[in-house]
Parts: structure tokens; C-alpha cells; sequence
């Protein structure tokens, strides 16, 4: 993006403190300049416009390819494989929307 975008300030956000150093390495000149300040974070927060329950929403992976909508339960093993443990799920019933936030 950096590149791409010369006169645009970044922000890079990760919550693998390995992931921060290697980007801060990666963007040195960038981060040392004021153009690009990475941090690292501890909440995961994603919101799907499909939660798994409305066969309507299916039609989508037969449009993308490679797309899969998952469901409550299988981001919620997912997130805790990936060592989240504060795990909340909301889902909007009417409009079968999923959101998941989770914290390390």
C-alpha cells in the first residue's frame, strides 16, 4: 500500500507480535519517516453477511469460487485453535448476519 499509495500515512495491525516486528523490519523507512505505524492488537472482530443458517446465501459459493460460509460453531473451534479465548457470537436472526469477537 505504501507504494502504491505515496502520499498516504498506513496503519498495520496484527496481533502476532512476530508478525509486528517482521512488518516493522519490512517498513523501516516508512515506520522511521511517520508514514506507516504498525501496532499490535488482541481482538479479532469479523462480521458476515451470512451465517450458515439461510439456504438463500448458499447460491454465493457457487458464484465465488472457493467460497464457504462458516458458522457460529465452526469460527468459534477455529478461533480457539488459534488461541483465542474470549469468544462472543451475536447473530441478527432477520437478516442472518453472524459477528465474532475474540480476544487472546
Amino acid at each position: 500500500m505504501l507504494k502504491r499509495y505515496p502520499q498516504a500515512e498506513v496503519t498495520g495491525l496484527d496481533y502476532s507480535a512476530i508478525s509486528v516486528k517482521k512488518s516493522q523490519e519490512v517498513n523501516a523507512d516508512a515506520v522511521q519517516n511517520g508514514r506507516c505505524r504498525i501496532v499490535q492488537g488482541g481482538v479479532f472482530m469479523v462480521v458476515n453477511e451470512a451465517d450458515g443458517k439461510n439456504k438463500a446465501d448458499e447460491k454465493w459459493t457457487t458464484i465465488i469460487d472457493g467460497m464457504k460460509i462458516y458458522g457460529k460453531e465452526e469460527l468459534e473451534r477455529y478461533l480457539r485453535e488459534a488461541g483465542f479465548t474470549r469468544i462472543e457470537t451475536y447473530r441478527s436472526e432477520g437478516k442472518h448476519r453472524l459477528t465474532v469477537r475474540a480476544v487472546k
